[in-house]
């Protein structure tokens, strides 16, 4: 059994001589695909580790998410009951500052702030039941990624929530088996700007946002936390990138060393692509440090 991407299937509909979008089109479209394709189509995988690891990693993004929500509303209620609270309760994002908005005892005042303060009280119980839901997801990612075993914690920069969003999206075996898969995958390989005088590259939009957002923090940690990584950041912004671009660069170098990590434990070497100039080896050997 093969798997197929959706956009692939658009891709099958788009050639057709009607742009209507049904479910027999569809199965018509994706018999071409396998017809003409189906020897290069990855197989389906059954649900493992990595899928526990995505799908905690996802329910944990969505109780920040949430969190996130509950506090800005919080702080536009105590803004009206007390605009200096900040003085005393501290941030928000802070425990602290939420139980003193949860405790929080003002003189009753008016009909309006009456109706404001149990508004503010139920807000900051919301917020610490998202706080203990959060730390036992946490938890559970702690004790799945530990049971993976896997040699991603050799990086520089990955932590528990780091890693084990990184093994739910690739996989414990990932199926992939270069760096330019994995930077295709993620949306870390720059993309080419040709045209019109103009050349250089600019940022990729596409790819795997969790992934992207996952290794942007790994080369954001690098960046602030290692020598190495600071300065090839600095050296590459100091040849004329911008701080967007220039930070694409670490990222590139951070996608490189993620996968042989994981195919080193597998017991399989990455493939490698192409044949690469004396400068881009040399650059790949400086890449390699940032690990």
């Amino acid at each position: 059994m093969h798997e197929v991407s959706p956009h692939r299937t658009a891709q099958y509909r788009h050639r057709g001589r009607t742009q209507g979008k049904t479910d027999e089109t569809d199965a018509l479209d994706i018999a071409w695909l396998l017809l003409a394709e189906g020897d290069t189509l990855p197989e389906v995988q059954r649900d493992d580790l990595s899928t526990e690891l995505r799908l905690l990693s996802d329910h944990r993004d969505n109780l920040l998410a949430e969190k996130t929500r509950l506090l800005n509303q919080l702080h536009a209620q105590m803004l009206q009951v007390a605009p200096s609270y900040k003085e005393k309760s501290g941030r928000l994002t802070d425990a602290r500052g939420v139980v003193y908005c949860r405790d929080v005892a003002l003189p009753q005042d008016g009909r309006l702030l009456r109706t404001r303060l149990p508004i503010v009280h139920q807000l900051a119980e919301q917020i610490l039941r998202l706080d203990a839901a959060v730390a036992v997801v946490a938890a559970e990612l702690t004790t799945h990624v530990q049971e993976s075993q896997t040699p991603i914690f050799a990086l520089r920069g990955v932590g528990t929530i780091v890693a084990a969003r990184i093994i739910g999206e690739i996989g414990v075996a990932p199926r992939i088996r270069c760096a330019a898969a994995l930077a295709a995958l993620a949306g870390i390989s720059p993309v080419a700007v040709f045209s019109g005088g103009r050349s250089g590259y600019r940022l990729n939009r596409g790819g795997n946002r969790q992934l992207n957002r996952t290794i942007h923090v790994i080369a954001l940690a690098q960046r602030r936390c290692d020598l190495r990584g600071r300065a090839y950041y600095y050296e590459e912004t100091g040849r004329g990138q911008d701080t967007t671009g220039g930070l694409a660069l670490p990222e590139t170098a951070v996608g490189r060393c993620v996968l042989p990590c994981f195919l080193a434990a597998c017991g399989t070497k990455p493939m490698h692509h192409g044949m690469r100039s004396p400068r881009r080896a040399s650059r790949s050997r400086s890449l390699a440090a940032l690990a």
